[in-house]
Formats: C-alpha cells, sequence, structure tokens
C-alpha cells in the first residue's frame, strides 16, 4: 500500500503552479471530448449561427426594402451587427465554464484529477483551454454574418472585420475566465452561473452606466469664451464678424472619469476599428462605431474653453487633432480585460491547492 501511495503522488513537493504542456493537453482533451459528446454544445452552436445570421440578414433586407440601397446604411449596419455578436457572445460564454469545477466537486469527480500528479494550475489551464476551445467555435459560427456586412461595404477595409472577431474573441475568452473563477470559488453551479452572467453585465454597460452617474457629481465652473457671429455674408450666411462673449458654465470633468468607460468590450471594439476617411464613407452614411470612439476621445479633452462661429473648420481640425494626440483608449481597455482574465485565473488556481489550511462552511475539497 505505501508504493502505491508513493507512486500515485510523489513524496517530493511540486509547486501547486507549476504548468506543463502534457498535463493542460490531457485536460483539455478529457474536457472537449465530454463537450462533443454532449449534444447540447452541438445544438447550441447551431442554433447561435443560424440566430446570429438571420438577425443579419433580417437587418439588410429591412434596410434594402425601406431605402431601396445599402450602401448608405452598411458601415452602420457592420457596427450593429458586430456589437450583436458581441452582446450575444456574453450571453452564451458563461455557460462554457462557470460551472466547471464546483459541478464536479459536488459530484464527487473533482477528486479524479487532484488525485493524479497534475498540479492546479494544470488543471485549471486545462479546463480555461477547453472553454476558450469552445468559445472560438462560436466566434467561427458567426464570421459568416460579420462577413455579409462586409461584402455590403467593402470600402470600409477589411481591417475592421479581423478587429471585430479579434475583440470579440479576446472578450468571450476573458468571460469564460471569468466563469471558471467563479466556479472555483462559488458552491453552488446555479450561484456560479448567476454571479458569472452578472459580472458580464457589469463589464458590458457597468462602467458607462457608473460614468453617466459620476457626470453629474464631478464638475467644475469654468470660464468660456465663445466667439459668436454678429455679421453674415448675404449670400452663404457664413459668419463675417464674430464678437467674444464670455460666461461661466459648470461642466462635467469628464477628463478624470472617462477611465470608466475604457473596460467596456463595446467602447474596446469601437476604438479599435481602424478610423474611416470620408473619402471611404458615401454620402449619408453613418459610422457608429467611428462615432463612439470620437465621443470617447473627446470626453478625455474634459471642459471646452470655448467656441469661435468664425473659424469653425479650425475648431474642427484642432479638435480633431487634440483627440488623435491622445493615447487609443483600446489599449487601456484591452489591459483591463487581461487583468481580469489573470485575476480570474489565479482565483480559481487557489482554490484547487490541496491540502487546504482552511475550508468555508459547507465546502467539500474534491
Amino acid at each position: 500500500m505505501t508504493t502505491a501511495s508513493t507512486a500515485s503522488r510523489p513524496t517530493t513537493a511540486t509547486s501547486p503552479w507549476r504548468v506543463s504542456r502534457h498535463g493542460v493537453r490531457v485536460v483539455a482533451g478529457v474536457e472537449v471530448r465530454r463537450l462533443l459528446r454532449s449534444k447540447a454544445w452541438l445544438v447550441a452552436v447551431v442554433v447561435w449561427a443560424v440566430v446570429i445570421t438571420s438577425f443579419t440578414l433580417l437587418l439588410l433586407g429591412s434596410v434594402g426594402a425601406v431605402a431601396d440601397d445599402v450602401d448608405s446604411s452598411a458601415v452602420f449596419l457592420f457596427g450593429l451587427v458586430a456589437y450583436g455578436v458581441l452582446a450575444l457572445g456574453g450571453l452564451v460564454a458563461p455557460a462554457l465554464s462557470a460551472t466547471s469545477i464546483n459541478a464536479e466537486r459536488r459530484d464527487g469527480t473533482l477528486a479524479t484529477w487532484q488525485a493524479t500528479l497534475l498540479t492546479p494550475a494544470e488543471i485549471a489551464t486545462g479546463k480555461l483551454a477547453a472553454g476558450w476551445l469552445a468559445a472560438i467555435a462560436l466566434v467561427a459560427a458567426a464570421t459568416p454574418a460579420i462577413l455579409l456586412t462586409f461584402v455590403a461595404a467593402p470600402g470600409m477595409g477589411f481591417g475592421r472585420v479581423l478587429t471585430t472577431l479579434g475583440i470579440v474573441t479576446l472578450t468571450l475568452l476573458v468571460v469564460v475566465t471569468m466563469g471558471l473563477g467563479m466556479s472555483a470559488v462559488l458552491l453552488s453551479p446555479i450561484a456560479s452561473t448567476v454571479v458569472t452572467y452578472l459580472l458580464v453585465v457589469a463589464l458590458g454597460v457597468g462602467g458607462p452606466i457608473l460614468f453617466g452617474l459620476t457626470t453629474a457629481l464631478i464638475f467644475e465652473d469654468v470660464e468660456v469664451v465663445n466667439q459668436e457671429a454678429v455679421r453674415f455674408d448675404p449670400v452663404s450666411s457664413r459668419p463675417l464678424e464674430c464678437e467674444p462673449v464670455i460666461t461661466t458654465e459648470r461642466q462635467p470633468r469628464t477628463d478624470r472619469t472617462w477611465g470608466l468607460l475604457a473596460g467596456s468590450p463595446f467602447v474596446i471594439l469601437a476604438d479599435a476599428a481602424p478610423r474611416l476617411t470620408d473619402e471611404r464613407l458615401d454620402s449619408g452614411s453613418f459610422d457608429m462605431l467611428g462615432g463612439i470612439s470620437t465621443g470617447v476621445r473627446q470626453l478625455r479633452l474634459g471642459p471646452t474653453q470655448g467656441f469661435d462661429a468664425c473659424a469653425a473648420a479650425q475648431e474642427a481640425a484642432d479638435q480633431q487633432a487634440a483627440r488623435d494626440a491622445l493615447a487609443p483608449v483600446w489599449g487601456w481597455g484591452v489591459l483591463f480585460l487581461v487583468a481580469l482574465a489573470a485575476g480570474s485565473w489565479v482565483l480559481a488556481v487557489r482554490r484547487l491547492i490541496v491540502p487546504v489550511r482552511r475550508l468555508p462552511p459547507g465546502m467539500r475539497i474534491a
């Protein structure tokens, strides 16, 4: 008995954070095979693809029937479909990992993994890799829908398709990692699933909502000098002469709170999308992604000092130059998502380490 026990668990201490390719491949392989044997998963992927594609075709068909031309609205529709894929993906992804650890702990099968030579980090990473593969399958199933809107507006460039797929993939990977962390922390699979969904909602819209609430709380009185027109061209109505009007306005300090927006995947997607020039936009088309990106960067500039009606074009050019000089918002957002995923993974590994110094009430080790 002593020899068998020694063979199954070595006496030399092994770091629980050690990760090997073989160990991760073993765990991920078992999890993937278990997922593929589930008919529910295959049905979910098919339904996901049908819903996304049907949603896209319905949008294109509706716009074509109303406007008789989808070219002028194709750029807007692309952003709408991209956001639709991102939002629906956030609703599906938690189911891929939110019960991966506590369900096995409840059924007593987690001990099978913990009794092997696999480290807690290898178990967590293997389960995470399987969830990631499932999330990537969702992105691949949604790719035809995104390509449909790109075909309707090829002038915006293929870079937007790649950017959209990249941000959606990253977001789903983060959501899967968050689900893994919650499944390791919470005892009930139902509780971990619900909490993961709440975290996904907070990740998507929590920051923008909090930003809107703090806008009314963080402000200051600013002296604004507006150059108001007093004489106009009788033919073109263009301002010819302006006079300064000094007023004091209470303006929100959005330059201090814009960071609340940076972590939202919707803002990250909009800001990461390649900028479209006026030459690449048809007349009458609206770029939703570009508009959101410009709006967020404008918020970073803070209070305005005034407006010159006689030099509106120069004012717009100066504002654009000031926005372009700022560091991209999406870079900060990606760092936040990566840090969130890393923290969730660390949390999952810590909960898998045995022996446990302090066991929460009602929790079983395996």
